[in-house]
């Protein structure tokens, strides 16, 4: 009873700030896509899609510098020997997860090697994306993991894995027609951003999550580029160029996350020893 007395002030402020963040978040969102709707020709729910990572960015700075005058580092930011072998146990985790899902792509047919025409785009990509995915890995890991995650676990540690992967979900859902695709999509962004809590948490940085979402991100960006997928029956099996729409792509994420646990605890178990 004592502990629950203690727990439920930090859980009610890891709640609030959790709120702050997303509201400032989506009050940046609406003011800049307001005044860029002017000058883009797009529909104006796209231009707020692409407005939320400056939003998120600048509301992430906002909240941990001046309104809580606290570092990322704080937030798992922290680098060490250890990080960078958490990072490099990442990125290896994330090429064996799309390894896997080449793999069975291959075999039943669904995938192959399809070129982009235009070469000199296609090795532009495939290079310049790579610093790019490791920089969309550190402002989400940061954003979803580190700020919101890291507050709302301050609650109830199950309710911030389903709460904050339920978010993660929805907000990269590319569109919200109600269809068999779509809630294939839901399944593995949450199925997803439920393992990278589970890396945050096991290793209490984030170094670990930020390895396996770039080379997740890498794959899905530049996977166009290089394979043709056909559209197999039944169409659960292997999804679509999104790669974690279909069965195949969810246990490649629950292999991750089992190789990923078992990893962890035999290096525990070693250093116990």
């Amino acid at each position: 009873m004592g502990t629950a007395t203690l727990d439920a002030p930090a859980g009610r402020n890891g709640l609030h700030a959790a709120l702050r963040l997303l509201l400032v978040t989506v009050f940046i969102a609406f003011v800049l896509s307001l005044l860029a709707l002017p000058f883009l020709d797009m529909p104006w729910w796209k231009i707020l899609r692409r407005c939320a990572s400056i939003s998120a960015t600048l509301s992430l700075l906002w909240c941990v510098h001046f309104k809580e005058n606290r570092s990322l580092a704080s937030y798992g930011l922290a680098w060490s020997r250890s990080a960078l072998g958490e990072l490099q146990m990442g990125i290896a985790a994330g090429a064996i997860g799309l390894g896997f899902l080449l793999a069975v792509g291959f075999l039943t047919g669904a995938y192959h090697i399809s070129l982009y025409p235009d070469r000199l785009k296609l090795w532009r990509v495939l290079i310049t994306f790579m610093p790019m995915a490791l920089l969309v890995g550190v402002l989400e890991e940061l954003f979803f993991r580190g700020y919101l995650f890291g507050n709302l676990k301050l609650l109830s540690p199950k309710l911030a894995v389903i709460l904050s992967s339920a978010l993660y979900s929805i907000v990269h859902l590319r569109t919200f027609e109600f269809q068999a695709s779509v809630v294939r999509e839901l399944i593995g962004l949450f199925l997803l951003g439920s393992i990278l809590c589970l890396s945050y948490l096991w290793t209490k940085r984030l170094w670990l999550a930020i390895g396996l979402h770039a080379v997740l991100a890498y794959g899905a960006r530049v996977n166009k580029l290089v394979l043709g997928i056909a559209h197999l029956d039944p169409a659960w099996l292997m999804g679509t160029s999104r790669l974690i729409n279909g069965a195949a792509g969810w246990v490649s994420l629950i292999l991750v996350a089992l190789a990923i646990g078992l990893v962890l605890n035999r290096k525990r178990g070693v250093g116990q020893a």
